[in-house]
């Protein structure tokens, strides 16, 4: 059975992205940990929101076209690739769809801050990978942008690359304060 799992890189203080959109705070570490294509093969669909998704698409080609993949917007996108469909509102009608069209793998929770905590408000996050990356950012988008919910974690494992970034992997065994969705 698959699970949905946020992995995702973070400064610090606590951000995914700078406050435009950008990543590009994370090109010094891009050579940390390597087997990228391998690690991405254990995934067999891909949630993010629109932000994410213009962000991903604006520094190289579609690596996903492989996969299913749902995008959180209320917008059109102007480009949308093979296997990518949009939904609104809440996540669970998009993991949903995503579940009917994968053939193995686990779920994908690519981000951003807003899709991440709309899914663990929801009880929809099973895992959260966090790369916690040796950069202070000062400001940004925060790892995860939610009103209420209240969520207790467990920590499963980490490591340490050698120039410092700390791999943190959590269960996220139950959500206090707010219903988990069907």
């Amino acid at each position: 059975m698959s699970i949905v799992r946020y992995c995702v890189a973070m400064s610090i203080d606590g951000f995914i992205a700078a406050p435009d959109g950008s990543v590009d705070w994370l090109a010094p570490f891009s050579g940390d940990g390597g087997g990228f294509e391998e690690w991405v093969k254990g995934f067999g669909g891909l949630l993010m929101g629109r932000d994410s998704f213009e962000v991903e698409m604006s520094l190289h080609d579609w690596w996903y076209s492989n996969l299913p993949v749902a995008v959180m917007t209320h917008r059109p996108l102007t480009v949308q690739p093979i296997g990518v469909r949009c939904f609104s509102g809440a996540v669970a009608p998009a993991l949903t769809w995503l579940k009917s069209k994968m053939v193995s793998g686990d779920i994908w929770l690519f981000g951003g801050g807003r899709v991440a905590g709309q899914c663990l408000e929801a009880g929809l996050v099973d895992a959260l990978e966090i790369a916690v990356m040796p950069i202070v950012l000062g400001q940004g988008r925060r790892l995860f942008d939610m009103p209420s919910a209240r969520t207790r974690l467990e920590l499963v494992e980490t490591a340490t690359s050698p120039s410092g970034v700390q791999s943190l992997t959590y269960r996220a065994p139950r959500v206090v304060g707010a219903a988990a969705a069907p």
